[in-house]
């Protein structure tokens, strides 16, 4: 063991060896607020792989000699981006309504103005995980379309301690929502954010909350995305029964009749306004894809706007770039389509 991580707003590490804190040292003086990363070093402990990256720079892998105090960049994490203008990730705080603050980070297009634009809130999978500081394909995409980006760090996220992960995003899912939607009233009093133009995006769990806060905050949202999501959390406690972690999940999601029942946007479909665009992979053993193939058919019996996107042979992380490429595609024509200005009355 060489060293301890832990995350604030930022990443950090405690070293316990001083060789690779020294190399870690002299790396950071050369890229000043990059995340510095020692991924491998020789058995000789002279040459150090090293990756080098920040929320504007989808990073670089470098060799080090330690011995003759030599970089040689070895290639780019993503070659494409190298040349490209990307956009800074702030660490934020918001009051809740119950007075708690809450962490995230926002991510602001070089066409923000006062008043704010058109915005995308971002909630993180999980419930379990947190958003951190750093390159994020998705947010770097989205904000080069013009769009402010929200990241929350809602209460039932990790890394903050146990009070704060709570009973978690499954049980306690209207806590979960109520500091999402607290987020997107903050970008409008904020003036970050026009309320007539924003949409909400999630994969994974994130797609759950983003389902749910379409469902809970009919007015507030113009469109709802959700990416491999889960819909249902009595079908999401029977996908895991042939899983050793059954009991795990079922205790972890809970039997409350209510909250099963309020808490799965398919069983709501009848509630939604917004319309939805939905993704998911037809190999996800995380969140099966009779979920979102749920979710569509009750938004569509319902007679709501819905459409559903199928990926052949990939898992929960949709990683193929061809589809990856697909799914931005259409959803920013989807995102362009319902946040269009609303032109003021005559």
């Amino acid at each position: 063991m060489v060293a301890a991580g832990y995350s604030t707003d930022r990443d950090h590490l405690h070293y316990f060896d001083p060789v690779v804190e020294e190399v870690a040292r002299r790396i950071a003086k050369i890229y000043p607020g990059q995340d510095v990363n020692i991924v491998d070093e020789s058995w000789d402990r002279r040459y150090y792989l090293i990756h080098v990256s920040s929320d504007r720079d989808a990073g670089e892998y470098i060799r080090y000699d330690a011995e003759k105090g030599s970089l040689q960049r070895l290639a780019f994490a993503h070659p494409q981006l190298a040349e490209r203008t990307l956009y800074p990730m702030r660490p934020i705080r918001y009051p809740a309504r119950d007075g708690a603050s809450i962490p995230g980070y926002l991510t602001l297009p070089e066409s923000a103005v006062a008043g704010g634009g058109p915005a995308v809130i971002l909630p993180h999978g999980g419930p379990e995980s947190r958003d951190y500081w750093g390159y994020d394909w998705l947010v770097q995409y989205l904000a080069s379309k013009g769009y402010a980006v929200l990241q929350i760090n809602y209460r039932g996220s990790a890394g903050f301690g146990s009070q704060w992960l709570g009973e978690g995003g499954f049980r306690d899912w209207r806590t979960t929502v109520d500091d999402i939607t607290d987020g997107a009233r903050y970008l409008v009093e904020a003036n970050l954010a026009d309320a007539d133009r924003m949409c909400i995006v999630g994969w994974s769990y994130g797609g759950y909350a983003a389902l749910l806060s379409a469902v809970e905050e009919p007015e507030r949202y113009r469109c709802a995305i959700s990416i491999a999501g889960v819909t249902d959390l009595p079908m999401l406690i029977d996908d895991s029964r042939e899983f050793s972690g059954w009991k795990r999940q079922r205790e972890r999601i809970g039997r409350n009749p209510q909250t099963l029942r309020q808490g799965s946007p398919a069983r709501r479909a009848d509630e939604f306004q917004a319309p939805v665009l939905l993704f998911h992979g037809d190999d996800d053993l995380n969140v099966d894809i009779s979920h979102s193939r749920k979710m569509h058919k009750e938004l569509r019996d319902s007679g709501k706007s819905v459409e559903l996107v199928e990926y052949e042979g990939v898992e929960h992380s949709i990683r193929k770039s061809s589809y990856r490429r697909d799914m931005l595609a259409r959803m920013g024509a989807f995102l362009d389509e319902h946040t269009k200005p609303v032109l003021a009355a005559h």
